[in-house]
Formats: structure tokens, sequence, C-alpha cells
């Protein structure tokens, strides 16, 4: 019977409420009839469960937006990224573990900064060519060249000489990236980085330099010419449609496939109907819902039990651009902070679907001490001790404060903009008038430092305290707010390359206090989200208690379609 995640207490009425929707299960394939049971091995060579449908009902339907491009190495923002089609160097468990998968193994030089990987010698891409060291060792460089412009290549500025190779100072041999042998390549980072793992799964993937060299940039626009090295092969690109996925005959690795299809159906960019896509049959999971679709999800009784219940790994923030007034002065920000009612925001406005935050780690992340009574008072509602300090910023009642927008996008946190705008009239006496606008608008606008206030998040790209921390002292980063502090940076400096302990803890902890006393951003919540799975798909790599687990990387690697 299929395991659910553990709801909060938040939510225990409503699953008191459904409890009385569930359905029994059906008989185990042990007692079935002989007759009736007929082993169905898949494409890639799985025998699957006794209970597993035929093959030709062993598809898998999930929901994304239309890329440009396959090459998720010169854009990967751009390009389709999939863990079907991509297997990168290892694969992270649902209990946070490392697995291997293009890399039988690897090792970590003593001084923590050169990490060396011996890959899985028989790998091959889907159309039969090996996949060697000089494959990855080209995709890292071909990553930093200074002739890609890829404008995300600060993501491996890590690297020794990353920075300086992208800004042409550099010749590609300084880079601290090497081919051993065939099999063998290392990565050395300019400073021990004890998280790398995460980071070099989340940002780096394999391109087939042979298709690179013979096609260029176009060979990453026709699935003919864009082989994978994973489990699954790009099928079909129809544009505007679907992409289909099918098992890749030369796949030899730990994780063959199961299905005998995935198929990821193109929706909109902005307000594509997933949950209804979903309740149609249109799609078989990775829905994730938050805000207003979560709360009907857990008052539907069949709904609620394909539901996977956690705190996202996200935080919801008030960004203020401190280049100019109003919000280079630190009364005004620190106003704000204290004028945003988080609990009523999360339990009545939201109707319990986040969890108020008055740091900016999520609840539960690596080093989140929340609940500490110094962080809560730099941010905690006391809409006194706001109007006085706008007073104090020369602005009593709202008096000759600017009229201003607060930004969201893609219909993101519209109604939470709408709360937190009633607040700041009330408390403070300021108009803010709410305006939803596309992606492309709204980060433009940040990035080139016009946007003045906005409902922003940032989630996490790796499991670890510096993927929150680092970008707000980065002026490389898109979202940089203007905002500096010496003692901030020598905080999160020293910490980054320590060993996960008690004593980086306390480093990243003294920063991100340091974030909420100056108001660099007003924390306002965590969203809590349920991922839909139906329940006629079987096999999800969970964790032991049955969730979805931190950054699990293998949850479809065993999963498959039931009769």
């Amino acid at each position: 019977m299929k395991r659910f995640a553990p709801l909060f207490a938040l939510f225990a009425v409503l699953v008191m409420l459904t409890a009385a929707g569930c359905v029994a299960p059906a008989a185990p394939a042990s007692e079935m009839a002989e007759e009736e049971m007929m082993e169905v091995v898949s494409t890639g060579g799985v025998t699957l469960p006794d209970d597993a449908a035929p093959l030709d009902q062993q598809v898998f339907r999930s929901a994304g937006i239309e890329g440009k491009h396959f090459d998720t190495m010169r854009n990967e923002y751009e390009g389709f990224a999939y863990e079907a089609t991509i297997e990168q160097l290892a694969k992270m468990g649902p209990e946070g573990d490392w697995h291997p998968a293009a890399a039988d193994s690897w090792e970590l030089s003593d001084d923590g900064r050169t990490w060396t990987f011996h890959l899985r010698q028989d790998a091959k891409w889907s159309d039969g060519v090996p996949v060697t060291a000089d494959d990855w060792v080209y995709s890292f460089r071909r990553y930093l060249n200074p002739e890609m412009a890829n404008v995300y290549a600060w993501f491996l500025f890590d690297l020794e000489n990353g920075e300086a190779y992208n800004k042409g100072e550099v010749e590609v041999e300084e880079l601290g990236v090497k081919k051993i042998d065939d099999y063998t390549f290392s990565l050395t980072t300019k400073v021990p980085i004890p998280y790398y793992m995460f980071k070099i799964n989340w940002h780096a993937a394999p391109v087939p330099r042979h298709m690179v060299e013979e096609h260029g940039d176009d060979w990453a626009n026709d699935p003919a010419t864009a082989p994978s090295n994973g489990p699954y092969r790009i099928a079909e690109w129809n544009r505007g449609k679907n992409v289909i996925f099918t098992p890749n005959p030369h796949y030899t690795g730990p994780y063959p496939a199961t299905f005998e299809q995935r198929v990821q159906v193109i929706i909109p960019e902005v307000g594509a109907p997933l949950l209804q896509m979903y309740q149609a049959g249109d799609i078989d999971g990775g829905v994730g819902v938050t805000g207003d679709d979560l709360v009907q999800v857990l008052a539907d009784p069949q709904l609620s039990q394909e539901a996977y219940i956690s705190v996202m790994n996200r935080g919801v923030y008030i960004y203020m651009n401190q280049r100019t007034p109003p919000f280079d002065n630190i009364l005004v920000r620190q106003a704000f902070a204290h004028a945003v009612d988080r609990t009523s925001l999360c339990d009545s406005v939201m109707r319990g679907t986040c969890i108020p935050a008055h740091g900016f780690l999520p609840k539960d992340f690596p080093c989140e001490r929340n609940d500490d009574p110094e962080l809560i008072a730099f941010q905690n509602y006391d809409p006194e001790l706001a109007a006085d300090l706008m007073a104090q910023a020369g602005y009593p009642g709202g008096e000759g404060f600017p009229e201003l927008t607060i930004y969201t996008k893609e219909g993101e946190f519209i109604r939470e903009a709408e709360a937190i705008q009633r607040m700041l009239a009330d408390n403070l006496g300021v108009s803010l008038t709410p305006q939803n606008v596309e992606r492309a608008f709204y980060v433009d606008q940040m990035r080139n430092g016009e946007l003045k206030v906005a409902l922003n998040r940032w989630g996490a790209d790796f499991i670890d305290p510096s993927n929150f921390v680092d970008w707000w002292d980065d002026p490389a980063a898109s979202y940089f707010t203007g905002w500096t502090d010496e003692e901030y940076r020598n905080l999160i400096d020293t910490a980054r390359p320590m060993a996960m302990s008690t004593e980086r803890c306390d480093l990243y902890h003294d920063a991100l206090k340091i974030l909420a006393r100056d108001a660099i951003g007003v924390f306002v919540m965590n969203p809590v989200q349920a991922v839909l799975y139906k329940d006629y798909v079987s096999g999800l790599t969970l964790t032991d208690d049955g969730t979805l687990g931190v950054y699990n990387m293998m949850l479809l690697d065993s999963a498959y379609v039931k009769e």
C-alpha cells in the first residue's frame, strides 16, 4: 500500500475528514490466480513487479514548459533538462545520500579541493558512441568558454581559474578541469567546498562532443542529433505539444528504463492548469500544488490520498531595491519588516498553505534556526514599532512616502501581495499597488535595478545554506539588491569551505541575523506544497517514512504503472 507524507498539524482536520474516503487496497499479486500473472519485462531490461500493467501501458506523462533546445550546458534555463535523458555523475537518494551514476566512484583530495571521478567504462550515448572523460572535460570547458557567452557561467566560477578563463585572462589548460585518462577526470575548486557534489550535479551535464563538433550549436535542436547518456533517449519533439522519451538501447547504467515512454506535455510558461490536467488524466504525476489548489487537494478524498506534503525548500520575501530611496533607508526597511503579520497571512489569508518565516532558510533546511527568539525579534509583527520607525525615517503615517508598485510574477503570490499591501497601508499608511507581470519583464527590471519592491522567492538549487546566503552579497547574481556588508561577507567566506558542523551553522546563522536585522529582505513565509502522483504510479523511491525526501533525484528510477 502506498505510503504517504506525514501531514503537519495545520492539516490534521482535513486529514481526518478525508480519511473516511480511503479505498481498500487491491489484493496483492500473490493472491491472484496463477494464470492471471504474467511477467512484464521493460524494454530497458527491468522485470517489473507482479502487479505491473502490460508494456503498452507503461507510459508516464508529466508537464513542463518548452525549452529552446536540448543544450543545458549552453544555457540550462533555455534547454530541456530531464533526469531521464541526462545521467549526471551521481544521484541523490531520498535520504540525502549519494549513489553512483555516470561515475562508478569518486574521491576527494586531502586538501578538500580536487574531486576525481571514475566513469563507468561501458557507458554509451544513445547513438552507440562511448561516453568518455573527453566528453565531460569538453563540456566543462565549453560551459565557461568566453566565446559561448553563457549567462550562467558564474555557476562554475568556484572552479580554479573558472572566472579568469571565462573572462579570457588565462588559457583553458589552467582551468581546474583535467583529463586523467579515458575514463577519469578531475575538478579542482579554488577553495574547499564540502557541498560541491550538490552543486556539480545540479549545474553540470555532459554534451556529446562528437555531435557538437560536427553540427555546432544546432546539434541540440533536433532529437536526431541530440543523443542522451541516460536511461531514456529523445525520440520526438513535437513542438508546442510534447517531447517523447523512449528507452536508450545503449544504456548500461544502474537505473535502466522501466517505462516504455516518458512524455513531457508542453504547457505555457504562465497560467498552466496543471491540477485540472491531472484531474482530467492528461498527466500522471509530478504536479506540485500550493495555495488555493493545495486547499482543494487536501479537501478532496481521492486527491489527498495521492498527495505528498512538505514545506518547500523555498523562502518568500519582500525584495527592496536599496540602490535608491526609499529603501536605501534602513528604518524604512525595518518598518516594513515589523508591519507584516505573517501568522495572519498564513493561517487566515492563505488558509494554512504556508508557514510564517522570520529568517531566510526554509524549515528543516541544514543550519535552519528559525525558532531563535533573537532572529524572530528582528522582524516580528509589531505595528506600533513599525509606525515609529516610519516616523523616524521621515514618513510619519506614510506622509510623503512615494506611491509604489509591488510586483509579482507568473501569477505567483498575488493574494499574498494583496494582503501585504493592506497590512502596510493599515500599519504604515503607505500605498503599494500589486501588479502581476511576466517573468521576463520582472527579471529584466530587477537585473537592471529598475524594480523597487516585489514579492519574490528563492528556492534551493542544492541542499546547503550557502545556496541561500551567498547571492545576497554577490554582484554577479541576477537578483543583486545593491547591498554589501563586510561583516556578512567575512562570515559566509569563513563558513563556506568548512565541513558541516555546529560551528559552521553558527557562522551562517550570524550572517542570517544580519540579513534580518538590517531588513535586507522582509522574510515572510515558506510555502507548503503537495506533489501529486496517480495511485497507479507505483514504485516511487521514497524516504523511510514515505516522503519524497529533501532533494530526491531517484524518485522515478524504479517507478512503473500498475495494472
